[in-house]
């Protein structure tokens, strides 16, 4: 029995344990909610920043181009203001100047273009940065879910689950608390010492109940004894006598007799009376230690049975093995005294007991079947904990040795991160893997583009009556490793940029005319004196209407006078009948003739 309380005992701090654990698992998911709420507002608040930079980043960006396309038509301005009449042009050479550039009303110098270029690069920094944070948030996001989402598979149960779980978990700890408590109050010491002192007090009585049975049988052969002597004497009173004398004799002799007889009888029956007396008090307690020894007996079986029992299950192979382990004098008197204070302690306990039974009144008692219930359901819940928990073990070491290797293997790649550094810096500007993923021969294009494009958009404005400005499409397109060079227009019109793939062929042709008049002016520009005096246009007139067509001959028009040789193909008739020189080609059966026509 005392075998079983303990291991009841060990049962209940086992799921006492677990609860507590399930407690603390609780305990951190809540931990992990609260930063992930935290996180979601962070990532509230950066989203609205990042969406405000991405607005200053677009700003800056257009302030920088108009910045830029003012300082080059300024810059042009300041080299035209400075031409004569008869000189060469200091970059095309050209001792005729029939078409100056004119000042804009608000000059920009090129201090205030860097620094807007700077801006604009403070801007992109700012952003970058807001998407690295954006970056991190996101991983620390991800990482919370998993480590919510882990915690709670590791407790079998749903987000939804977890109020009514932690409920259950908190009764269930409070229950088993409860019933520790209550088994600790148990004296499991004193219910041995109980039982060793009733098996005491057995031997006792057994003892005591043979000495009486032997007083017993003494009182007994008194009686018959006696008994004996009353029936002598009653036969003696049958014997005949021969004469009076010796019957008078005989009767002094009797009467003597008789007085002695008389007095030993009474002394015999109040000896036997005593003895009767003796004997049904003898008997009474007979009938008394019988029971009792009975009851005895009952217990003493009991214990025996008990002791067998318990010495089966224990550590000892026989009596003689427990015997041989008995402790000595001395550490029976410490026992003893311990034990003496431990009674005191339990009479103490036992008041605060009572005491404490009145204030709890009719109160009922746990459902045991239930907690035993409950009891198995956690033992299977620990068995899979810790069967997960073992898997997890394996992983965590496996994980553990795998990190080891990539510690190794960062150290080398440090080693080769700090030789390459300088050359792949290098090799990541140059092939636009930083920044804004702009290589460098497409910035160097990009910035040649936009000269090109400043000048055509001079000429299309002129031949498209002030409707169309061209403009290098500068938002890098996603897949598009070559973006950054694409074309778009401006539409005076709708006030809107689209793109070039939507003009019509006859404005298709006037754009294209307009970069290749515009590459010619900044290819002089920027070869120091060397001229581009040939021109040849092939095509591409059939597609205009008369209006576009005559502004298309003015601008080609204008090119010659200003000294340069412009050849024209085409098979438009009204383009041929305006031009004062031509060459008409004639086809044949024989062949192609060629005739000059001034």
């Amino acid at each position: 029995m005392l075998k079983k309380k303990k291991a009841q005992l060990n049962e209940l701090t086992l799921a006492l344990d677990l609860e507590t654990k399930k407690k603390q698992s609780l305990l951190s998911l809540s931990s992990i909610e609260a930063s992930l709420q935290e996180s979601l507002k962070q990532k509230a608040i950066l989203m609205s920043s990042l969406s405000a930079q991405e607005t200053e980043v677009k700003l800056a960006q257009q302030t920088r181009t108009e910045a830029e396309i003012q300082w080059h038509t300024g810059q042009a301005a300041l080299l035209a203001a400075s031409l004569e009449n008869g000189l060469p042009c200091p970059v095309c050479g050209s001792l005729d100047h029939p078409k100056v550039a004119e000042s804009v009303e608000k000059a920009v110098t090129l201090d205030q273009v860097n620094k807007l270029r700077d801006q604009e690069a403070r801007a992109n920094e700012a952003l970058a940065g807001y998407k690295q944070k954006q970056t991190e948030l996101e991983s620390q996001l991800t990482s919370l879910s998993d480590k919510k989402q882990d915690t709670l598979s590791s407790l079998g149960i749903e987000s939804t689950e977890l109020p009514r779980f932690a409920e259950t978990v908190n009764r269930n700890i409070t229950e088993l608390t409860s019933q520790i408590a209550k088994f600790q109050a148990i004296d499991l010491d004193n219910l041995e010492r109980q039982l060793k002192q009733s098996s005491d007090k057995r031997v006792q009585l057994q003892a005591k109940f043979e000495q009486q049975a032997t007083l017993i049988a003494d009182a007994t052969n008194v009686m018959q004894h006696l008994q004996g002597v009353v029936s002598s004497l009653t036969q003696s009173n049958n014997t005949g006598f021969d004469n009076a004398q010796a019957v008078v004799a005989r009767q002094q002799v009797l009467e003597s007799d008789i007085a002695q007889k008389a007095k030993a009888l009474e002394q015999s029956q109040e000896s036997l009376n005593q003895a009767s007396e003796m004997l049904a008090k003898f008997e009474s307690h007979l009938e008394t230690l019988q029971k009792d020894l009975d009851e005895r007996e009952k217990e003493r079986i009991n214990a025996q049975s008990r002791w067998q029992s318990q010495l089966s299950s224990s550590p000892f192979t026989d009596e003689n093995a427990f015997l041989n382990a008995k402790l000595v004098d001395a550490q029976a008197e410490e026992l003893s005294q311990r034990i003496e204070q431990y009674q005191h302690d339990g009479i103490r306990i036992k008041e605060q007991l009572n005491l404490i039974s009145a204030q709890i009144g009719e109160q009922t008692l746990p459902d045991v079947e239930r907690l035993k219930l409950v009891k198995s359901q956690m033992e299977e819940t620990y068995q899979s904990a810790l069967k997960q928990f073992q898997m997890h073990q394996s992983q965590f070491n496996n994980l553990t040795q795998v990190r080891k290797r990539i510690d190794a293997l960062r150290e080398q790649n440090e080693e080769l991160d700090k030789q390459y550094q300088v050359v792949g810096t290098l090799s990541d500007v140059a092939n636009g893997r930083t920044g804004n993923k702009i290589s460098l021969h497409r910035f160097v294009l990009g910035v040649l583009l936009d000269d090109v494009l400043i000048q055509a958009s001079q000429r299309l404005r002129l031949m498209s009556k002030g409707r169309y400005d061209l403009k290098r499409k500068e938002a890098r397109t996603k897949g598009n490793a070559g973006s950054g060079l694409d074309l778009i227009v401006e539409d005076a019109y709708t006030g809107k940029w689209r793109d070039v793939a939507t003009l019509s062929g006859g404005e298709s042709f006037m754009a294209a005319l307009s970069l290749a008049l515009g590459l010619s002016d900044v290819v002089q520009s920027y070869s120091g004196g060397i001229r581009l005096d040939t021109l040849f246009i092939d095509e591409g007139f059939g597609s205009l209407d008369p209006e576009s067509l005559d502004l298309a001959v003015q601008t080609l028009v204008e090119l010659q006078q200003s000294g340069r040789t412009i050849g024209i193909i085409s098979h438009v008739s009204e383009l041929k009948e305006q031009m004062p020189l031509r060459l008409d080609v004639h086809a044949s059966r024989v062949g192609s003739t060629v005739s000059l026509v001034n």
